[in-house]
């Protein structure tokens, strides 16, 4: 929302593309999606060049992609995207129309699966261990909250750098 703020302020137009559905309702409802120099549209940015196409947006002065997710989608979402909400689910789908949650790559993954996600996606020194005790845990209980996941995690290594890198992996 700052870069588009601003955009626009300085006279410009704004095509902005927001994969997951719930932020865009938000910003929808927002003043700013009064503006006439704002099309909101729900996409992946992936799609950049068939959306462009398809709302007649074919000269620009520049492209921004903003990767990073919103702190509303962080803290307010119900995704499970902070280890900080215990009792959300393990979501952490931007887009949900996807079909594999955090739950079900823990869940399903066998030890290796899981041990190359943490490595792949994270460079996670203790994956192994972590890949283990997750798969040694859901033979028990299973691990459907932000908490479960959190329980087993700090069992293998406490620290908040651990945590972080398992939650950007998933």
């Amino acid at each position: 929302g700052g870069h588009t703020r601003e955009i626009l302020a300085q006279g410009g137009q704004v095509l902005g593309i927001e994969w997951d559905a719930q932020s865009l309702a938000q910003r929808e409802s927002e003043e700013l999606a009064n503006n006439p120099n704002l099309k909101l549209v729900a996409g992946n940015f992936a799609d950049i060049e068939r959306i462009a196409t398809d709302h007649d947006w074919k000269d620009v002065d520049g492209i921004l992609f903003d990767y990073g997710l919103s702190m509303w989608q962080i803290k307010e979402s119900g995704k499970g995207l902070s280890y900080e909400n215990d009792d959300e689910p393990l979501d952490m789908r931007i887009d949900d129309t996807l079909p594999t949650t955090a739950e079900d790559i823990i869940t399903s993954y066998s030890e290796d699966q899981l041990y190359d996600t943490f490595t792949r996606n994270a460079e996670e020194i203790n994956s192994r261990a972590i890949a283990h005790a997750l798969v040694q845990s859901r033979r028990i209980d299973p691990i459907r909250t932000v908490g479960d996941l959190k329980r087993v995690v700090k069992e293998v290594k406490g620290d908040m750098g651990t945590l972080a890198r398992v939650f950007q992996a998933l």
